[in-house]
């Protein structure tokens, strides 16, 4: 069984990858130049 400790750590890294993801994606787009428009970003947000 997984330690509760484990559990906190691994979902504690998955929220700081969606916060450095967002941070990058905000980047980009004050640069003018949004990850959205790549069509492969596209069809993985549509999967999710």
């Amino acid at each position: 069984m997984l330690s509760i400790e484990l559990i906190f750590a691994v979902i504690f890294l998955y929220i700081l990858f969606l916060v450095m993801v967002a941070y990058y994606a905000d980047g980009r787009r004050e640069l003018g130049r949004s990850i959205i428009s790549n069509p492969y970003i596209y069809a993985l947000s549509i999967a999710i």
